[in-house]
């Protein structure tokens, strides 16, 4: 079992040794695809210009269940409504830009741009101007030898590594978290994530709705597979992704969050007798959240904001 890095720690082993002796894995909150606000930062990107709703998101992430009726989500719609978020976000965004290539210069390149474990949160689509802008055309860094190597080897080819683990009889699955906004620091928009990795490199290719919107009520699965892997959210379709049948996803648990039903379902996984798939158990579904007691019940499609004098002005500032 493995979380976070360590996911990018075992993906690199199995590139590196294969899977004999290897039985299971079970790959919780994987970082082994990347991390856009890591690919942004990398690549000399940080806006915080126009993300007064992606701030909201973020906020409302945090405090889960009580989105939309908590004061402090009301304050930040109406701080949003006129105009006075965006208006502070642009003024550190100016003084962000004008320290930027200080910072970048004297404490993120040097910091982090030769720390090699690191450069595994870049993924695929930020990684050529990541390199370009960390290291300006030092092409012979004796680091990038092993970043290079991570990136063509293990990060590219992992849905290869995996499957011909799974062909060799190792049996794994994959869990993501959903429902939740990326840190609002960078040029990507609010997407899906569980605070800080996004849910599409997690889960391998996921396709996710606008985080706070669905994929529409008449979305068709774009992969037709002969089973459904779209949420009842209408928030995730898992058919494009390299695994949908070994993938679960969890609405609403942060990155570092393992509530009871959690551990109860990995201890389900590891203790099988037989290979384990998101069809095996009736209680636990490709698409799962945490009740407020820790236990796992599916996720159900998206109500309506609450009613009463705190739903009205939810409306009202949303």
């Amino acid at each position: 079992m493995c979380h976070s890095q360590g996911n990018t720690v075992v993906a690199a082993y199995l590139e590196l040794y294969g899977n004999k002796g290897i039985e299971k894995i079970a790959f919780l909150s994987p970082a082994f695809q990347g991390i856009s606000i890591l690919g942004s930062l990398y690549r000399k990107e940080a806006d915080l210009s126009d993300k007064a709703d992606q701030l909201k998101f973020f906020v409302e992430s945090i405090m889960g269940e009580s989105a939309g009726t908590d004061v402090v989500s009301l304050l930040l719609g109406a701080l949003n409504f006129t105009g006075f978020t965006d208006g502070l976000l642009r003024f550190l965004q100016k003084y962000l830009t004008s320290q930027f290539d200080l910072i970048y210069k004297e404490c993120l390149a040097p910091a982090f741009g030769n720390l090699a474990g690191t450069w595994s949160f870049v993924p695929d689509e930020y990684f050529d101007d990541a390199v370009e802008a960390m290291f300006e055309g030092r092409e012979n860094a004796p680091v990038l030898e092993k970043i290079n190597y991570y990136h063509d080897n293990v990060q590219v080819k992992l849905p290869e590594i995996l499957e011909e683990a799974m062909v060799d009889g190792t049996d794994i699955i994959i869990c993501a978290g959903y429902n939740i906004s990326t840190i609002p620091v960078s040029l990507t928009p609010a997407v899906h994530s569980d605070f800080l990795i996004d849910t599409k490199y997690m889960s391998i290719g996921a396709t996710c709705a606008p985080l706070g919107d669905t994929l529409g009520e008449n979305y068709v699965q774009a992969v037709d597979c002969g089973h459904n892997h779209v949420s009842a959210d209408l928030a995730v379709d898992a058919s494009t992704c390299a695994f949908p049948e070994y993938t679960w996803f969890f609405s609403g648990m942060s990155h570092s969050v393992f509530p009871a039903g959690y551990l109860k379902f990995l201890d389900t996984y590891f203790l099988a007798e037989n290979k384990v798939t998101v069809h095996t158990y009736e209680e636990y579904p490709q698409f799962m959240a945490a009740d407020k007691e820790g236990n796992l019940i599916p996720v159900t499609p998206a109500e309506e904001k609450s009613g009463g004098i705190l739903g009205i002005f939810s409306e009202l500032f949303a």
